[in-house]
């Protein structure tokens, strides 16, 4: 949060300066000017969030003037926060790969619990002899996705489907790159591919 005085230059003219402190969260108007000159100025004074999704909720801003002679009372000023709700967004596999911890550990894939270490040691075994570990990626991917809230409704036909086949043809069981089982497969691992890279439902950062 922080405060910003933005006056139009009129004010500006009246040689009345604002410093923000991002440590104290104190605006500091000062400069020779009227009364009335800072009370104006104090109309141009703006709260603004930098933040992509701020936190919602009521913000307390406190005026307090003072000269040489005297200091006057706080006033307090609220402003409410009602932040757009920007759902998260997809991640690659690699990425996932990268991340820790997991929004789930263990995860639970196609009947199987893995922790992280062991869902990652099959994520990186596909290879064109050992495509269950290749649509493993993509299913794992996908699973933590949608653990960590983002919309699978465009693929939750193709999760189900994804685990129905990787239980039928559990990692390490050597399916081959130009197989039958590999066909139906592919098809499965192309669409969560696509879901896990912004393709489908949501985009990737």
């Amino acid at each position: 949060d922080e405060l910003v005085f933005d006056p139009p230059g009129g004010v500006t003219g009246l040689f009345i300066n604002g410093d923000f402190d991002s440590a104290t969260g104190v605006l500091t108007l000062d400069g020779l000017a009227t009364a009335l000159d800072y009370e104006e100025a104090f109309r141009h004074v703006y709260y603004r969030s930098t933040r992509y999704n701020p936190v919602a909720g009521d913000r307390v801003i406190q005026y307090q003037v003072e000269n040489a002679v005297a200091v006057s009372n706080v006033l307090d000023a609220f402003v409410t926060v009602t932040p757009e709700v920007v759902p998260p967004m997809v991640r690659s596999a690699g990425t996932w790969i990268d991340s820790e911890p997991w929004p789930v550990d263990p995860l639970s894939a196609a009947g199987v619990e893995y922790d992280r270490a062991g869902a990652i040691t099959v994520m990186q075994s596909g290879s064109k002899n050992e495509r269950s570990g290749t649509l493993f990626r993509q299913l794992a991917a996908a699973l933590l996705n949608g653990a960590r809230g983002t919309d699978m409704s465009c693929v939750a036909d193709t999760v189900a489907a994804a685990e129905d086949w990787l239980v039928a043809n559990p990692p390490g069981s050597g399916v081959k790159d130009n197989s039958q089982a590999w066909t139906a497969g592919e098809a499965h691992w192309s669409a969560l591919l696509a879901y896990n890279i912004g393709e489908l439902c949501v985009p990737a950062p």
